[in-house]
């Protein structure tokens, strides 16, 4: 999950989706390390979610692009196309977060 997390937020930089404040050729420090830690988390507190993957998908859906909003009101990061972007990573967010529950359930 750090991995996909890490990659798809430095794609998303990468095809000018989104922006980060500090400019650079790799993710923002800051943005490493919360993903490492929604990893390390993300069994734990999404366990209730085994087996319920359409209420994954709309979390996923809806919580996603929610992040990036934030984030982008509290300056670090802009995004460049609102309504595409939103669209993309809504439907990202909802399908990987369904394989991550997967993966974690059938690991269980």
């Amino acid at each position: 999950m750090f991995i996909s997390g890490c990659l798809a937020d430095w794609s998303l930089a990468k095809l000018e989706f989104i922006h980060f404040a500090a400019d650079g050729p790799t993710l923002p420090f800051w943005l490493v390390l919360l993903w490492l830690l929604f990893s390390i988390t993300f069994e734990q507190c999404y366990r209730w979610l085994s087996g319920k993957l359409k209420v994954a998908a709309l979390l996923g859906g809806l919580f996603g692009p929610a992040s990036y909003w934030a984030a982008s009101k509290l300056s670090s990061v802009s995004i460049q196309m609102p309504v595409e972007f939103t669209l993309l990573s809504a439907v990202f967010w909802a399908v990987l977060f369904v394989a991550f529950i997967k993966k974690r359930s059938l690991a269980a």
